[in-house]
């Protein structure tokens, strides 16, 4: 497997990004460890009407459940009207059965028998019910729901990012620390990226061997 180096396209949205964060007073970047309470700070200032967007996650919607003003959830802008829509799953939750499992057969089972049930009856829960009905403001809302998820893809260098040297995060890296150069920052992870990585893929040929 190799990894690709960034893309025309890939710099020029880093650098409307950077520029954006970085000399545009009208937007603010905040960080916090308490993102879901209603009196965080960017979920507050989103209730109160001082600010019109907040990138978030879904998750957010209870938090902001209170708000006076009516809202609704859009998709992130793409690169070009001709692009098609595509986000990847953030924070997703991952099963891993262990080489000293007695029976690795019966835990796989109970893995996709969990799993299972969480498609049939919690996400349906969740995103029928909380998202497109409880937390929504208007008919748009369940439409763009159906977008987001439709366009949801699983990176693997994002699943997988401590083989990576965090290169999904890399972008978010550099814009935050004002690192005006995505492509010397991209090389100066390459190398330790490409080691990584080989011994990760290495691990996983092994253990199919065995």
């Amino acid at each position: 497997m190799e990894l690709l180096h960034p893309s025309e396209q890939f710099v020029d949205c880093y650098n409307k990004i950077f520029e954006l964060v970085n000399t545009d007073p009208s937007f603010l970047y905040i960080s916090g460890s308490d993102i879901y309470s209603p009196t965080w700070i960017g979920n507050s200032a989103f209730i109160d009407d001082r600010v019109l967007f907040l990138c978030t996650a879904f998750s957010i919607t209870e938090a902001v459940r209170d708000a006076t003003s009516d809202y609704g959830i859009i998709l992130m802008p793409k690169y070009d009207e001709d692009d098609d829509y595509i986000g990847y799953c953030f924070g997703t939750c991952y099963f891993a059965i262990p080489k000293t499992a007695k029976d690795p057969v019966m835990s796989a089972v109970v893995s996709e028998a969990m799993t299972a049930a969480s498609h049939n009856g919690i996400i349906p829960a969740y995103y029928d019910t909380l998202l497109k009905s409880k937390y929504s403001r208007d008919a748009e809302t369940a439409e763009m729901l159906d977008l987001i998820l439709d366009s949801v893809v699983f990176e693997f260098a994002f699943v997988n990012e401590t083989a990576t040297m965090q290169l999904t995060n890399m972008a978010a890296d550099g814009v935050i620390s004002k690192q005006s150069n995505i492509m010397s920052l991209y090389m100066s992870r390459l190398e330790s990226a490409k080691v990584n990585l080989e011994k990760f893929l290495e691990q996983y040929r092994q253990n199919a061997e065995e």
